[in-house]
């Protein structure tokens, strides 16, 4: 996350901002849908 805020402080332009956005999102997606695939795994072993 600090990472982001430095990107964001040094580009304060809104195309920086939409990417790391995006990109963040892209990420938490991913996590989801690991979480519930192992969940989903889990409960049908």
């Amino acid at each position: 996350w600090a990472f982001i805020g430095i990107m964001i402080r040094r580009q304060d332009d809104y195309r920086s901002i939409f990417l790391t956005a995006a990109v963040a999102a892209v990420v938490v997606a991913a996590v989801l849908t690991i979480s519930f695939f192992r969940r989903r795994l889990a409960g049908e072993v």
